[in-house]
C-alpha cells in the first residue's frame, strides 16, 4: 500500500499597504505642511517684492541710475554746477550733464548738444560730492622782503666791542623751506633763487676812535649756523664810518649803550646770492685803529649754533654764545602749489513723484586709484594717450 505524505502548510502573510485611516491621517498632515509653506512663500514674495520697489529695482528708475552710477565711476573727472546738476568728463575732455529741468525732469546732456530726458515727475533730486585735493605746480612765487631773522633771546642786550684790527662773524643761514622765512607757513613750500640786498644789524662806533669805513663781507661759513668764515668772499662792501651812529657812555653802568637805530648795509649792487640750506657767515671789521660796538643778547642754547664769532688781530674766529639781532632782506623766490578740490564721490538721492526715494553712491575711480595727491585728475584736464 502506497501512502503519500503531504508537505506541511505555511501561514499566509497580511497583504502590504496602508490602512484607510493612516492614508487620511497622512493627507491631511501634507494639506497642513503645504499650505504652511505657502503662507511663508507668498509673505517672502510680498517682503521681496516690497523691498525691490523701494530699492527701485525692477522699475523705471533703477535702470537710470544704474547708468547714472556707471558713467560717475567711469569718469575722469567731475564737478558739482548745484546739487542737482552734475558735469562727468571722459579722458579726452568730453563732457556730459545730468541735471534737473524746470519741469521735473531728468536730462541727459551730451558734450555736441544733445540732450534727452531719462525721467520724467522726479521729485527731488540731489547729488552729495565728497572732495579730495589735487596738487599741481603753479608758477614760481616771487616776494621781496626779510627772509632770514636771528633767533630771538629774552636775555638783556649787552655791547660787545669789535678787536681793534680784528673782526666778528654773524652766521646766517639761506632758507630752503617756506617755514624757515619769518611769517613762513609750514605748508611744504621749496625755496630757490635768494639773493642778499640788506643787512641789518645794531652797529655803532666808540666816539673818538672815529671810524673811516666798516668792511662788510659775505663768506660761505664751515657750517649751517657757523659763524667761521670759510675761503674766500663771495661778495665785500665798504660802508663809510660817517654812516654809522655812535655809542652812548652809561655812568650808572658804566659801560657804553647803543642807540636804538638798527643800522642797514646794502648789498643789492654787489649781487649775492645765496644757496637755499647753505650757511654763511657775515663779517664785519673796521678800517684803521677804530673800534666798533655791536648788540648782542647771551645764549646759552645749543652750542652747535654758533651765530657770532670774534676774530682778534691776527688771530682765529673764536664762537661766542651771543645772538646779535640781524636780520637779512632782499628777492626770493619759492614754489606755488596750487591746491585744487576735487570730486572723488557722489552720494545720489533720487525720488520720483509719488514714490519711495531712492539712493546710491558711485566712487570716480580716477581719483580713488591714487593716494597720492599730486596724482589723479583736475578739472579740465585730459589724458596723455
Amino acid at each position: 500500500m502506497t501512502h503519500n505524505a503531504s508537505s506541511p502548510s505555511l501561514p499566509r502573510r497580511a497583504t502590504s499597504g496602508f490602512t484607510l485611516p493612516e492614508v487620511l491621517l497622512a493627507s491631511v498632515l501634507g494639506a497642513m505642511l503645504l499650505s504652511a509653506l505657502t503662507v511663508g512663500t507668498f509673505g517672502f514674495t510680498l517682503n521681496l517684492s516690497h523691498l525691490e520697489a523701494k530699492a527701485g529695482i525692477n522699475t523705471d528708475v533703477d535702470p537710470v541710475l544704474r547708468v547714472l552710477t556707471r558713467d560717475i565711476r567711469e569718469a575722469w573727472w567731475a564737478e558739482s554746477v548745484n546739487a542737482s546738476h552734475i558735469k562727468l568728463s571722459d579722458p579726452v575732455g568730453n563732457v556730459t550733464e545730468y541735471f534737473l529741468d524746470n519741469h521735473s525732469d531728468l536730462i541727459l546732456r551730451r558734450d555736441n548738444g544733445d540732450e534727452g530726458m531719462l525721467l520724467e515727475n522726479v521729485e527731488a533730486l540731489s547729488f552729495a560730492p565728497s572732495m579730495g585735493d589735487r596738487y599741481r605746480e603753479g608758477e614760481p612765487a616771487t616776494f621781496d622782503g626779510t627772509w632770514y631773522q636771528s633767533p630771538t633771546t629774552s636775555s638783556p642786550a649787552v655791547a660787545i666791542p669789535l678787536p681793534v684790527g680784528g673782526a666778528m662773524g654773524i652766521g646766517f643761514v639761506g632758507p630752503a623751506m617756506d617755514i624757515d622765512i619769518p611769517g613762513g607757513s609750514d605748508g611744504g613750500e621749496h625755496v630757490f633763487g635768494v639773493d642778499v640786498d640788506v643787512l641789518r644789524a645794531p652797529i655803532a662806533w666808540i666816539p673818538g676812535t672815529n671810524p673811516e669805513e666798516l668792511s662788510v663781507a659775505v663768506y660761505e661759513s664751515w657750517a649751517p649756523g657757523s659763524a667761521k668764515p670759510l675761503g674766500s668772499p663771495v661778495a665785500s662792501l665798504n660802508v663809510p664810518g660817517s654812516s654809522l651812529p655812535a655809542a652812548v657812555w652809561n655812568e650808572d653802568d658804566s659801560a657804553w649803550e647803543l642807540p636804538a637805530t638798527v643800522v642797514s648795509i646794502g648789498l643789492s649792487l654787489i649781487d649775492v646770492d645765496v644757496q637755499p640750506g647753505v650757511g654763511y657767515t657775515a663779517v664785519l671789521s673796521a678800517s684803521g685803529n677804530a673800534q666798533l660796538l655791536v648788540k648782542a643778547h647771551p645764549f646759552l642754547g645749543s652750542s652747535s649754533v654758533d651765530d657770532i664769532a670774534v676774530q682778534p688781530a691776527g688771530g682765529e674766529f673764536a664762537a661766542m654764545p651771543m645772538i646779535v639781532p640781524f636780520s637779512v632782506a632782499g628777492p626770493y623766490s619759492k614754489t606755488n602749489t596750487i591746491v585744487t578740490p576735487v570730486v572723488t564721490m557722489f552720494s545720489i538721492e533720487l525720488t520720483p513723484d509719488g514714490r519711495p526715494t531712492q539712493t546710491r553712491s558711485a566712487a570716480l575711480l580716477s581719483q580713488r586709484i591714487s593716494e597720492d595727491p599730486w596724482l589723479g585728475v583736475v578739472p579740465g584736464e585730459t589724458a596723455d594717450f
